[in-house]
């Protein structure tokens, strides 16, 4: 990238900066400044992120008989049908192995 701009400068420093048309002032002057800038500066990086989950790193909440009771009777009563709660099957990294191979 190269561009060029015109800084207008006055005896109390620099007062704007223009591209194109502009006028001065009497006590104004007009310095040209030319910047170029390698084009590789403005290539975005390509991120790379690679995550492998074990089984240990995975922590299953357990649900306490009591709290389903109490939660299912919440329902219940807010909703005014039967409700039934009960925890989800189990899914162990065995059962997802053996899908693989199957």
């Amino acid at each position: 990238m190269k561009d060029t701009v015109y800084l207008v400068v006055s005896p109390r420093g620099i007062d704007r900066m223009r591209k194109r048309d502009f006028d001065l002032r009497f006590n104004e002057v007009a310095v040209r400044v030319t910047i170029e800038i390698p084009d590789a500066v403005f290539r975005k990086p390509i991120m790379d992120c690679y995550l492998k989950v074990g089984p240990e790193d995975v922590k299953v909440p357990e649900i306490a008989a009591e709290m389903l009771t109490s939660a299912q009777e919440l329902l219940e009563e807010h909703w005014g049908a039967k409700i039934v709660l009960q925890p989800a099957v189990e899914y162990t990294l065995a059962e997802e192995e053996s899908e693989d191979e199957g």
